[in-house]
């Protein structure tokens, strides 16, 4: 990020917006899991994924709206 913050108007921010998501998948039931190649429980972790970001909306709304940015780039893990 610092390579990137010399921009020629405004500044680029890091905000938090959630819990430790590595600290839930590194668990062994969470390997065993990620290693399987059932369809069903694939869609079952991609849902599952999707829903533990709901969490995080509440964050994203009280930074945009305190910040009132002109875009939000949302992580890897986010988007």
């Amino acid at each position: 990020i610092e390579r990137y913050s010399e921009v020629s108007q405004g500044k680029i921010q890091f905000k938090v917006s959630g819990g430790d998501t590595e600290e839930r998948i590194d668990g062994a039931v969470s390997k065993w899991a990620f290693n399987q190649k059932s369809d069903l429980l694939q869609m079952v972790i991609l849902g599952r994924s999707e829903r533990e970001f709901f969490d995080t909306e509440p964050a994203f709304y009280y930074w945009a709206s305190r910040l009132q940015p002109d875009l939000i780039m949302f992580g890897f893990t986010v988007a």
